[in-house]
């Protein structure tokens, strides 16, 4: 699984019962809000999670440190008994990938496709960013939204017009936190992210579990969070990462091309 390859439940519980759908629907403009000013509220992240990046048959999965500022920053460290064997790092404009065994840093420009090098998703670094952070893909809405009852999954269905198609968010009926969205990528290619398992973290309801995965046949990517610090400050360096004497620099857009380094 590109550079992811080079680098790296049990138990069973009765459902819950499922919270009853209200009577009346809130209004698109109050399920907007909520997710506005959860956006608003979650400035930062920094917090340990295991990740697991699953294409076809291949399935690799390891602790990181994750560290997230919005819009456009991250930084991620595959962990190991010895420390970090790769680091990832966006800082809204390149986006680098250093890889301890090849003793080599992949640097590109922070582009869907430098993205999907790594996680085999073609999505956008904003998108990376959000979705780390408990929230669905930011986008701008070209209409007016609707707000129907998904009866077979049980949730508030909210669908906003934006270039491109629709973006579809689902809320919990009970909480009105958002639990799921579905985002047109282009190529008739969607983004389908799944936000669970709802804490509260320093006064706000966020999600340590996070699901990504490309509709209708690409890979996933699974976040489990331990619960992070959120709102902290951040040093900005964290986000670059720096020539290092001996490690060998290539560009990431032959990488995945296959041209050499």
């Amino acid at each position: 699984m590109a550079l992811t390859a080079s680098v790296v439940i049990g138990g069973c519980r009765p459902a819950r019962p499922r919270p009853a759908l209200p009577p009346t629907l809130p209004a698109a403009d109050r399920l907007l809000a909520t997710v506005a000013t959860r956006r608003q509220a979650h400035t930062s992240l920094r917090g340990l999670a295991h990740i697991s990046y699953e294409r076809a048959e291949e399935r690799e999965g390891s602790r990181h440190a994750v560290v997230v500022v919005p819009p456009d920053r991250f930084r991620l460290e595959v962990l190991s008994p010895l420390g970090a064997v790769a680091v990832v790092t966006c800082d809204g404009r390149e986006l680098a990938v250093w890889v301890r065994r090849e003793r080599r840093t992949y640097r590109g420009p922070a582009t869907a496709a430098s993205v999907e090098a790594y996680t085999g998703l073609p999505i956008g670094v904003a998108d990376v960013a959000s979705v780390l952070l408990g929230l669905p893909p930011e986008r701008h809405m070209t209409g007016s939204p609707t707000v129907v009852r998904d009866e077979e999954v049980g949730l508030i269905r909210l669908r906003a017009p934006i270039e491109g198609g629709r973006q579809e968010i689902w809320f919990a009926p009970d909480s009105q936190l958002p639990v799921a969205s579905e985002t047109p990528l282009g190529a008739g290619r969607v983004l389908r992210v799944e936000l669970t398992d709802y804490r509260t973290i320093d006064g706000v309801a966020f999600p340590l579990g996070i699901d990504m995965r490309l509709i209708p046949d690409g890979g996933r990517i699974r976040v489990r969070y331990e619960p992070p610090t959120i709102g902290a400050a951040i040093a900005e360096d964290l986000f670059a990462f720096p020539v290092r004497p001996g490690v060998e620099e290539a560009r990431l857009d032959r990488y995945l091309t296959g041209d050499e380094p």
